[in-house]
């Protein structure tokens, strides 16, 4: 009975057992405020909506912060974010409203000492595409980064960060190549009759092309920007398809000989600068009324040169 009671005593101990909250109970050593304080790459699992309106489930990380205006706090609970953060995300569908919730929470929790808070979410969305022409498909991966903030005066902004990848050709080499084929044409017919037959068996020849204009895998970074929750944003599905046929050649996943041939040809019909690409993406996002902001960075990843052809667009103001 004795060792019964003594046990019972220690359960009781336990249970009534607080623990020291350094943040809280201790003043900071050198006082001030802080624009931003939180954790990065916390590891999520974000539930999203898909082409054929079914719910798709994708890891992501985070950057979860929140400002410490109270200049003598020590420190913030760091836990309370990663907490707000999966009770939101892992039960509710990633839109601008589960992301305006989010970065409300996490301001609220720490409302005695913050008066902003920041939330960034990064993740690869999966698409399922076609083929040009065959009857094939494969995935694709673009980046996605998801970016959320609020400040002291309770004012939302959404900032959405999509990377597209696509091919560009230069046009100074395709003009190049041109005059070279033309060249080499006039070589292989000087004083001589032609027929059409003569012409279509001499451009099908390997040696009669003799100079190819150079193409490089290029990348376009878009950020979107607006403040408050908009009910008619399309869906990151709809931004990227957009966005790929802003520009036409996007890179392919499921490649047969005439889908090849196809890219080759949709190349040849859109000659590139990154001055070209940038001008092409600005005048979509112009195009979308709802935004405050927007920026482009286009960079082709060159082949001639050791160095990259960059261009950045913005909105205009």
């Amino acid at each position: 009975m004795k060792t019964e009671k003594l046990l019972n005593e220690d359960n009781n101990q336990k249970q009534e057992k607080s623990f020291p909250d350094i943040a809280i109970e201790t003043k900071a050593l050198v006082s001030g405020s802080l624009d931003k304080v939180g954790m990065e790459e916390v590891e999520l699992v974000i539930k999203l909506k898909s082409e054929d309106d079914s719910i798709i489930s994708l890891p992501a990380t985070a950057n979860l912060f929140v400002s410490l205006d109270a200049p003598n706090k020590k420190g913030i609970h760091m836990s309370r974010l990663l907490l707000k953060a999966h009770k939101i995300l892992d039960n509710e569908i990633l839109t601008y409203e589960s992301l305006e919730k989010l970065i409300r929470s996490l301001k609220e929790s720490h409302n005695d000492m913050s008066l902003s808070a920041f939330a960034e979410i990064k993740f690869d969305y999966s698409l399922k595409r076609n083929a040009l022409l065959s009857e094939n498909s494969a995935w694709r991966f673009y980046p996605v980064t998801l970016t959320v903030s609020i400040d002291e005066n309770n004012e939302v902004k959404f900032d959405t960060k999509i990377q597209i990848a696509y091919s560009s050709t230069c046009p100074c080499s395709a003009a190049l190549s041109r005059q070279l084929i033309q060249e080499e044409f006039v070589k292989a017919f000087a004083n001589k009759d032609l027929s059409m037959k003569d012409i279509y068996d001499w451009l099908g020849k390997e040696e009669s092309q003799v100079a190819t204009p150079h193409s490089q895998r290029s990348y376009a970074d878009i950020a979107l920007t607006h403040f408050n929750r908009i009910e008619n944003i399309p869906e990151l599905y709809e931004l990227i398809d957009n966005l790929e046929k802003t520009i036409s050649t996007p890179v392919q996943a499921a490649v047969k000989r005439e889908d090849e041939q196809e890219f080759a040809r949709l190349n040849g019909a859109n000659f590139m600068f990154s001055e070209d690409a940038a001008r092409r993406f600005k005048n979509y996002c112009s195009s979308l009324d709802y935004l405050s902001d927007f920026t482009v960075k286009v960079q082709h990843i060159e082949s001639l040169h050791p160095h990259n052809a960059v261009a950045f667009a913005s909105k205009d103001k």
